[in-house]
């Protein structure tokens, strides 16, 4: 990626275009244009993982429950080149209205194929003391060689399990308690966890050249924000933890029940969802021998990885939007357009 070409293209378009690049393709969003242009240029070489086969993994740290989600993203299914040589050239021929509405639209379907089935193995929510048996006496002891063990467990039995994960999510840790002082100890607990874990995968790293993947951390905010709060009208709607916990749900029931997330066991009773609100918990629990008791963590580690999914699917088609001076806006339109269509099955207020 040259840097005076990604200059020369982003730089006839207006901040509040690069702004909608960047958040559709996990970059930073604020600053000025020139800042921006900086940033989409940075963020395409930093998530420049090669390869055919990409596999990644969403974390969502806790004790209790410790979620993750593994997917593999396969890049080989998509000839670029031809979608280059031939589609382009169409839309460069002045076929743009065709390019908009049926070219580019058909190459982005296709990419929801390369995003493997979700197995169950690969999508779990688990009581870490309970899977890795640590000796509760000693973690009364010495709370911090107790996080240093499940720290370790969590490397060698889920993060580095061939193949290696070239790119891992991990979920933020809040640092605050919100005044409740019975919460405290779990925050910190998680805090310090999230730390040691990152710790282990940067040593892992400098033993293993085979494993060298890229860590991502990632929050909630953003991520209900690409998925969800954009496309709202928030004047008439109060939002809390339950509302958007329920939301991310639905949505997840959404892309389950229309095929374009596909889980590996039977959904055909998810169509009366609306009047059992815990089936997908239930159905999970019914094919699963890891029994859980809460959803949240497992659909937000799913959302997380579909994210990332998105971001490198769409940094993709970025690349190439600047390798051929294509127009941005109607690349940024494209894809807010598709986001929206998932958005508004959730039946509230959109913009």
């Amino acid at each position: 990626m040259n840097y005076s070409r990604t200059v020369q293209v982003l730089s006839k378009y207006k901040s509040s275009t690069l702004t909608q690049v960047a958040l559709n393709c996990g970059f930073p969003t604020e600053g000025t244009k020139q800042n921006k242009i900086d940033l989409i240029y940075n963020g395409l070489k930093l998530y420049n993982v090669t390869g055919d086969n990409i596999d990644i993994l969403s974390i969502d740290i806790g004790i209790k429950n410790f979620a993750y989600c593994k997917s593999k993203l396969d890049f080989s299914n998509i000839k670029l080149e031809n979608w280059q040589n031939n589609k382009l050239e169409n839309w460069q021929n002045n076929k743009l209205e065709n390019w908009q509405n049926n070219q580019l639209e058909n190459w982005q379907n296709n990419q929801l194929e390369i995003w493997q089935n979700i197995n169950l193995e690969n999508w779990q929510n688990i009581n870490l003391n309970e899977k890795f048996k640590y000796n509760q006496l000693s973690n009364i002891i010495d709370e911090k060689n107790h996080l240093s063990y499940l720290s370790n467990c969590i490397i060698n039995q889920i993060i580095m399990i061939p193949p290696f994960p070239k790119i891992i999510t991990i979920e933020n840790q809040r640092t605050r308690s919100n005044g409740l002082t019975a919460t405290l100890p779990t925050v910190l607990t998680n805090y310090t966890l999230e730390n040691m874990l990152y710790s282990s995968i940067y040593t892992n790293k400098l033993y293993n050249e085979k494993f060298n993947p890229l860590v991502i951390p990632l929050n909630s905010r953003n991520m209900v924000n690409f998925w969800i709060n954009r496309f709202l009208k928030k004047s008439n709607i109060k939002f809390n933890s339950l509302l958007t916990k329920k939301l991310r749900i639905n949505l997840v029931l959404h892309l389950l029940t229309n095929n374009i997330i596909k889980l590996d066991i039977d959904l055909k009773d998810l169509s009366i969802v609306d009047k059992k609100p815990n089936y997908l918990l239930k159905l999970i629990n019914a094919h699963s021998s890891n029994k859980i008791s809460k959803i949240d963590d497992l659909v937000d580690c799913l959302l997380y990885n579909y994210m990332m999914i998105q971001f490198l699917q769409n940094q993709s088609s970025l690349a190439n939007v600047i390798q051929h001076d294509l127009d941005l806006d109607s690349f940024v339109n494209n894809l807010n357009d598709k986001y929206f269509e998932y958005a508004k099955n959730l039946n509230l207020q959109m913009k």
